[in-house]
């Protein structure tokens, strides 16, 4: 196992509940579609030093072709700004406990899709966690009467 990829997916998930944490008071003010905007501008000025690195390293633009801007901008247009600016909205109207656990089928999700487009077959690691995920859903929900978070909801 290796403990630097798992200790940077740690540090990934934390970021990632900032975001909801401060992307849900931001909203009390700006609109859905302008936090997008500001989310991913932000965003590509934190890349832009590793991309200009890159491209002095390797020549990286000589090597744009039509499949490979189709790709950026479906990737960027659909899968990325459009998943954003829909997850925005959805955490202004809804609460972020319930707008979080959709963020836990991300990995599953992946799976679903990979494996009939790249042919990639999960593992058994795969299916235990899986199972984390929905338990963990399960229990969020307050199905389990027994667990004490629904106490919290009193």
């Amino acid at each position: 196992m290796d403990l630097l990829g798992n200790a940077f997916f740690f540090i990934a998930m934390l970021g990632g509940l900032g975001h909801i944490i401060i992307g849900r008071q931001l909203l009390k003010k700006y609109e859905p579609l302008g936090l997008t905007f500001w989310s991913f501008f932000i965003g590509t000025l934190c890349f832009l030093p590793f991309f200009i690195n890159e491209n002095l390293n390797q020549s990286f633009l000589s090597n744009i072709t039509i499949p490979v801007i189709v790709g950026v901008s479906f990737g960027a247009v659909l899968c990325s700004t459009l998943a954003y600016f829909l997850f925005f909205w959805a955490l202004k109207y809804m609460p972020a406990s319930e707008t979080g656990i959709f963020v836990y089928l991300d990995p599953i999700v992946t799976v679903l899709i990979a494996l009939p487009l790249l042919g990639e077959v999960p593992d058994t690691f795969y299916y235990i966690g899986s199972l984390f995920v929905f338990f963990g859903i399960y229990v969020a929900e307050g199905r389990l009467h027994w667990h004490p978070i629904h106490l919290l909801r009193k």
